[in-house]
């Protein structure tokens, strides 16, 4: 079996002296077995489908793309298998200006 090695994304885990669960550390290392592009592209469809905003399915798109990277700088993941993942499209979002804007003959 793999050895698990967490890793702090944004630097605010607190210092633990406990050692991670070991049910818990089963389950991540079964899904860093089985993630790869096309699960994570099935997982923006997914959330398309439950019509989720685009700003909310790309947020967690990039927490995803994020933890492929960590994972690959841990050797967790290999780097062309977090590449793939970090490709994967966001949702694509509706840009209405918000705001009171001058029209043409206002300009």
């Amino acid at each position: 079996m793999k050895q698990l090695i967490i890793c702090d994304l944004d630097g605010t885990l607190a210092p633990s002296k406990s050692s991670l669960d070991t049910e818990m550390s089963s389950l991540l290392h079964d899904l860093l077995e089985v993630v790869n592009k096309t699960v994570v592209t099935r997982y923006r469809i997914s959330l398309e489908q439950k019509h989720y905003a685009p700003t909310t399915i790309n947020l967690r798109l990039a927490a995803v793309r994020r933890l492929a990277y960590k994972a690959a700088d841990c050797g967790l993941l290999s780097a062309d298998l977090a590449a793939g993942i970090r490709r994967v499209k966001g949702a694509k979002r509706l840009e209405v200006p918000v705001g009171n804007w001058l029209s043409a003959e206002q300009g």
